[in-house]
């Protein structure tokens, strides 16, 4: 869009202000996608995310093996690869534009949004259904999800499982979606 006033071609806005004024949604989904590839990244390198002892190559598994002939080595300390490098670079990516985007869109910024995670009526869903059923069975599932994931992870000491994803990300889903929901049933009344 144009600034007729001043007679110049130049947006308004520039390219980083639009990014960081993009949906609410998409910055904390990119927040703690970069939260979740760093703790993985950190786990490939020094003890292997595939399986035990087993050290994920980011090229094969991320393009089912297309780019690059297997999906694991053997992790024998071979420490860090170009593929852990080009795999940190992205989750670190995530992670800086998360938090960018929210310190701009929240009136707290970042920290205050941070803290507003730990504020018991954030947690109140899970003991009470005041605020909605929706809201009490989307905050159940959602918790589920991420301790079915980090459980199971540690247990059996593999963080890319597709096993694992399969029964994370419906209850994952449908939390934010039940929350969603409840969110919207909130606007209606």
């Amino acid at each position: 869009m144009a600034d007729s006033s001043e007679g110049t071609d130049e947006p308004t806005t520039s390219r980083l202000e639009a990014m960081l004024n993009a949906s609410p949604a998409l910055a904390r989904f990119a927040f703690f996608a970069g939260v979740w590839a760093v703790v993985i990244d950190i786990i490939n390198i020094t003890i292997g995310a595939y399986a035990a002892g087993q050290k994920v190559v980011w090229a094969g598994f991320l393009s089912m093996g297309k780019l690059a002939d297997n999906t694991y080595v053997a992790h024998a300390g071979n420490g860090f690869s170009a593929g852990d490098a080009a795999f940190s670079i992205i989750a670190f990516g995530l992670l800086a534009y998360g938090i960018m985007a929210i310190n701009h869109q929240e009136k707290d910024g970042f920290v205050g949004w941070l803290k507003g995670l730990t504020n018991p009526t954030c947690w109140k869903p899970l003991v009470t259904t005041k605020a909605g059923t929706a809201a009490t069975l989307g905050s159940w599932s959602l918790l589920v999800g991420i301790l079915f994931y980090i459980g199971w992870s540690i247990n059996y000491n593999t963080w890319v499982d597709p096993g694992v994803y399969a029964v994370t990300a419906p209850l994952v889903g449908f939390g934010l979606a039940f929350k969603k929901l409840n969110e919207t049933e909130s606007r209606d009344e």
